[in-house]
C-alpha cells in the first residue's frame, strides 16, 4: 500500500502506463513479497482484460505471476522478451496476445495457465524450459520457422496438447520437450 493507501498493485499499473508513454521500458519485478502479489491480483480482478500500452519492451521477473483473475492480456506491439515466470500460475488466463516483435519466452513463463490455443509469432527465437507446462487446455501448437532453441520440459504436462508442429530450424529437441 503506497503512503495515500493506495494498493500497490495500482501504483505499478499507473507507473507502467506513465513510463511506457515517456518511451521504452521494462517491466522488472525482482522480488515482491506477498502483499504486492495480493494487490496486483486485485488490480487484475477489477481489470481481467489487460491491453498492454506500447513501449513495454520486457517483461521480466515474476511480473504477473498468480494473477488469478487475469482471463485476457494484449501485450504490446514492441515487446521484445517475457521472462521467467512472467505468467506462471494465471490460472484463468485464457487469452494471450502476443506481438510480432516478440523474440524470447523465458523459463516457465505461462506454466498453469488455461488457454486452449495460443498463435507464437512468425519472429519467435526461443522458448525457456517449462515455458508452457501444465496448460491441461492447450490442444494444439504450431512452432514458428524462425524459432531455433526450445527449452526441456517446454510443452510438458499438458494432456490436451494432440498436436505440436515442430519446425525443420531446430537443431536440437530437449529432454523431455513434451511428457506427461
Amino acid at each position: 500500500v503506497a503512503a495515500d493507501r493506495t494498493p500497490l498493485g495500482v501504483v505499478v499499473a499507473a507507473e507502467v502506463v506513465r513510463r511506457a508513454k515517456a518511451g521504452n521500458i521494462h517491466i522488472h519485478f525482482t522480488h515482491m513479497g506477498y502483499g504486492t502479489q495480493n494487490s496486483l491480483d486485485a488490480l487484475c480482478s477489477k481489470c481481467p482484460e489487460l491491453v498492454l500500452p506500447t513501449g513495454i519492451k520486457s517483461i521480466d521477473g515474476i511480473g504477473f505471476q498468480h494473477c488469478r483473475s487475469l482471463t485476457s492480456i494484449t501485450l504490446p506491439p514492441d515487446l521484445e522478451s517475457i521472462g521467467e515466470d512472467a505468467f506462471c500460475k494465471c490460472t484463468t488466463l485464457r487469452t494471450v496476445v502476443l506481438p510480432p516483435t516478440l523474440k524470447s519466452i523465458g523459463y516457465g513463463a505461462f506454466y498453469d495457465c488455461s488457454f486452449t490455443s495460443i498463435t507464437l509469432p512468425a519472429g519467435l527465437q526461443r522458448i525457456g524450459a517449462g515455458a508452457f507446462w501444465n496448460n491441461t487446455h492447450l490442444t494444439a501448437l504450431v512452432i514458428p520457422d524462425s524459432v531455433t532453441e526450445i527449452g526441456s520440459h517446454a510443452f510438458s504436462w499438458n494432456p490436451s496438447l494432440a498436436s505440436l508442429t515442430l519446425p525443420a530450424s531446430i537443431t536440437e529437441v530437449a529432454d523431455f520437450l513434451a511428457c506427461g
